[in-house]
């Protein structure tokens, strides 16, 4: 039997959830506090501010989004078998969760600084990553698409999939 969300838990997912339907500057503290059962002196106890929680959405949506991606390296030597788990894994993500995708590859933008910061950190990883996953081990060869372009394409994915 699963336990039954935190209000802070619930404060996230209301956070995610209205962000990615109404945009982020259009939900108040006491929309996101209405959707998630808890008065706004419980949202107080747990965040400082609507930034604060939007962070915590940001950095929940990035495991909820990011989480089926997989280990570096599944799947052999050459790069083709190595992507195609991390790329399904992040389509999958983005598949079973467009809210959370949408909160981190658009409404991100309309955050305050410290959302922008963490999500800069967290393009600069996914960069990364790729250019991991894009290199062979053997001979040190990349693919002739820039890591930077790959990770860029993802902020202009449809993320108004419909649920299957």
């Amino acid at each position: 039997m699963k336990a039954e969300p935190s209000q802070r838990e619930r404060l996230i997912a209301a956070m995610i959830e209205l962000s990615a339907r109404r945009g982020y500057h259009r939900v108040s503290i006491a929309r996101a506090c209405s959707h998630a059962g808890v008065s706004s002196m419980t949202f107080y106890e747990q965040f400082a501010s609507k930034e604060e929680c939007f962070l915590a959405a940001y950095r929940s949506s990035v495991q909820r989004v990011f989480g089926g991606i997989g280990a570096l390296g599944v799947g052999g030597d050459e790069w083709p078998a190595r992507t195609r788990p991390a790329l399904a894994g992040l389509l999958e993500g983005v598949r079973r969760d467009p809210d959370a995708a949408r909160l981190l590859f658009i409404e991100a933008l309309a955050g305050g600084p410290r959302v922008r910061a963490e999500s800069d950190r967290a393009r600069s990883a996914v960069e990364r990553t790729t250019e991991q996953l894009l290199r062979t081990p053997r001979h040190g060869e990349t693919v002739d698409i820039p890591s930077l372009a790959v990770a860029g394409a993802l902020r202009h994915l449809d993320l108004t999939l419909p649920a299957q």
